[in-house]
């Protein structure tokens, strides 16, 4: 088994007086939560929703496919 580390920052935007997120390796970004509890939840929501989405994907015909279980575990 292969362990990887996706990067997530999270920023507070002090006038608007919300949390943000990046997600930089799957291009995700988000924000607008009152808390930071709140984005980190939104966070894997998107997280999931962009592996769902990459899953989509059509591919060629020649391509063979194979699928790989992930699961996402704050530290």
């Amino acid at each position: 088994m292969r362990a990887m580390k996706l990067r997530v920052e999270y920023l507070y935007d002090a006038e608007a007086e919300v949390w943000a997120f990046r997600v930089p390796g799957l291009h995700v970004v988000g924000g607008g939560d009152a808390d930071r509890a709140d984005a980190e939840r939104h966070c894997l929501d998107a997280i999931g929703f962009a592996l769902e989405c990459l899953e989509a994907e059509k591919v060629g015909p020649e391509s063979e496919v194979v699928e790989y279980d992930v699961r996402l575990i704050a530290s």
